[in-house]
């Protein structure tokens, strides 16, 4: 029987469900830390042409949004 491969989770998802976490138990100070670091693994994606980049863009506006929305609620 050959061994499963398991596939490691992605840098882009391990962010987005760090910054989860963080909305759901409303930190919005290490929602922000996260929001930024998704900013900067976007921008370097974009610079090297990253095929994901374009979906990357969406996760980054969704998780924008979500912020501004944890800020409203303070």
């Amino acid at each position: 029987m050959a061994p499963l491969s398991v596939r490691p989770p992605d840098l882009t998802s391990s962010i987005v469900r760090a910054f989860d976490v963080a909305v759901d138990q409303n930190d919005r100070e290490v929602a922000e830390l996260i929001a930024r670091a998704l900013e900067i693994h976007a921008t370097r994606a974009a610079a090297r042409d990253d095929a994901g980049a374009p979906g990357l863009r969406e996760k980054l506006l969704d998780v924008r949004r979500r912020l501004l929305l944890l800020r409203a609620s303070d």
